[in-house]
């Protein structure tokens, strides 16, 4: 599984799955399917989505747009979420048994709903 490191001006981004993702753009939304290791995103606006994470760490901050993250199962989940007009939405389904691993996710989004789920 390869890196991607992408800037735009704008557009949407679409990233089938990757080790290291690295965005920055001003406007368009990032879709992201499934990373092993790092996020970092920074956008104007546009929504963010990430279909499948289960790396070490998540930093995304956006001006406008929501956020939504699936989680793999069994993470330990150190996590930071702002959002100064918008909804906290946590959808992560109990996992039962020991923690297969540990993470640290820090978003922020100033006008947008930000869900965390767990992923398919």
């Amino acid at each position: 599984m390869g890196d991607a490191d992408i800037t735009a001006a704008s557009g949407d981004i679409k990233i089938p799955s990757a080790g290291d993702v690295t965005v920055s753009t001003a406007s368009g939304d990032v879709r992201i399917g499934e990373v092993a290791r790092t996020i970092a995103v920074k956008s104007a606006s546009g929504d963010v989505g990430v279909k499948r994470f289960g790396g070490s760490d998540i930093d995304i901050t956006t001006m406008s747009g929501n956020v939504s993250i699936g989680l793999v199962p069994g993470l330990q989940v150190k996590a930071s979420v702002k959002t100064l007009s918008g909804d906290f939405r946590n959808r992560i389904k109990p996992t039962e048994g020991d923690r297969t691993g540990s993470m640290s996710l820090r978003v922020k989004s100033f006008t947008g709903d930000v869900t965390l789920r767990s992923a398919p």
